[in-house]
């Protein structure tokens, strides 16, 4: 199951606060249905939740049984259509329609109408692969006035035509979230909120293994000149013509060099600062270098 269809699951099985949601909410739906119009209702769901979802409503807000053929959902023939449309104040024979704000007045109207739109219009990617959630109308004032409330709601919407059909996208995490949350599906939006978690703990992860790992780098680049030096002032035997404490420093480093120098001055035998190590381990690479002049 995918992540829309889940979020499509879960979005049927809401309930409705008053009895006006489900007015509402088959508004969203029809609006947001892939046609619309006075010649006909036509639905394409794959979710058999989502479907048996509109069927129920339909028959309840119109009074007549939506036609299903598969995954379609069909209504035809101008007495039914006179009636769905009369259920939302439409005409009939309208050509452009608009968005009934009267029908979505109280707050939870509000979110049943979202819960509509999101069934019959939305599209919702898995949030491992991106944040987006995008509603689909071929009503162009219906996505103006729809985008309109949404952004009196706190939910603002970017905008797309596309194959000429009118598109308002949401790409925040957080906005998707509380669409998901006030539509009527809060698991959804959990799971949008863990992946978001588990992905920042990851990238924090991350950066703390490259910090580390480029620390480690420069540590190791530094402990090669060191033990590179050592290595010349043994083979010229000057290393064992040097005070008892910097050959101890010379052994230690070439015995770890994958130590920062604070690791490395706590296995020394006696109590030494960073600096008094750096100090030492510079003598050792002064020495190496008189050595080739």
């Amino acid at each position: 199951m995918s992540f829309n269809s889940d979020l499509k699951t879960e979005l049927a099985s809401a309930s409705f606060s008053c009895p006006d949601c489900i007015y509402a909410e088959c508004l969203g739906m029809m609006l947001y249905a892939g046609k619309f119009s006075s010649d006909g209702i036509k639905l394409q769901l794959s979710n058999p939740s989502a479907r048996k979802r509109v069927m129920t409503i339909c028959r309840q807000v119109f009074g007549v049984p939506l036609k299903q053929d598969g995954n379609v959902l069909t209504l035809t023939g101008e007495e039914n259509l006179c009636r769905a449309f009369e259920a939302f104040g439409y005409e009939y024979d309208r050509s452009s329609l608009q968005l009934n704000r009267a029908l979505v007045e109280n707050e939870c109207c509000k979110n049943a109408f979202i819960r509509g739109i999101l069934l019959t219009g939305g599209n919702a990617s898995a949030p491992e692969k991106s944040y987006h959630l995008e509603i689909v109308t071929s009503h162009y004032h219906v996505a103006r006035q729809t985008a309109t409330l949404l952004s009196e709601m706190g939910l603002a919407a970017g905008y797309v035509l596309r194959r000429g059909n009118h598109i308002l996208y949401f790409k925040g995490s957080s906005t998707i979230e509380d669409i998901l949350t006030m539509a009527g599906a809060p698991s959804s939006a959990m799971n949008i909120m863990v992946v978001k978690i588990e992905r920042e703990l990851i990238n924090k992860i991350n950066r703390r293994v490259n910090f580390e790992t480029a620390n480690l780098d420069k540590t190791i680049a530094a402990a090669a000149i060191h033990i590179d030096a050592i290595n010349k002032l043994e083979k010229a035997d000057k290393l064992s013509t040097l005070p008892p404490a910097i050959q101890e420093t010379a052994r230690l480093r070439r015995e770890y060099p994958e130590l920062s120098l604070g690791a490395l001055c706590e296995k020394h035998s006696e109590p030494i600062s960073r600096p008094g190590l750096n100090n030492r381990l510079k003598k050792l690479i002064k020495l190496a270098e008189e050595l080739e002049i």
